[in-house]
């Protein structure tokens, strides 16, 4: 893990609100990764800035940092766009902001690496800010096989 300062930018497209407890129980994030893959929206989104899928957990439920299975909070998941203008009403975009994160990688097969990522940043003393954290998958990542997934944390 290392600490650096990343720029602000934004995130357009699909997004649900879920919890830990629901992703694990009822698989609602991975119904997610689902509808994104089988809808085709990667081809989709207009004004891309780069071949990476970004996943971002945002607006957490108050109380998440002592509670982190039932709380709720929103994933979008998409692409780094320059413009959101025209988004069709029932996508959903996110600014993430310049700001120092705590930079994770998970590296291996998915979604499993980045699972286990996740549990080791949550039995870590890291100081989450629960305001914007994300991950970015990088294009290997597309084969779910031998992948790398940048996980970025809102560190206070």
């Amino acid at each position: 893990m290392e600490i650096i300062q990343r720029a602000g930018f934004t995130v357009a497209w699909y997004k649900i609100r879920t919890s830990n407890k629901e992703a694990f129980e009822h698989g609602t994030i991975w119904a997610a990764w689902e509808h994104f893959f089988m809808k085709g929206i990667f081809d989709k989104i207009d004004n891309k800035m780069d071949d990476r899928i970004y996943a971002v957990y945002s607006n957490f439920e108050e109380g998440f940092e002592t509670d982190t299975m039932n709380k709720q909070y929103d994933l979008i998941i998409g692409c780094k766009t320059s413009d959101t203008t025209g988004l069709l009403k029932w996508l959903s975009a996110v600014d993430i902001p310049e700001q120092n994160y705590a930079k994770h990688v998970a590296i291996w097969d998915l979604p499993l690496s980045v699972v286990n990522k996740w549990e080791d940043i949550w039995k870590s003393d890291i100081k989450k800010n629960n305001t914007v954290d994300f991950e970015v998958y990088w294009y290997n990542s597309q084969k779910w096989s031998d992948s790398i997934v940048d996980i970025y944390i809102w560190v206070q």
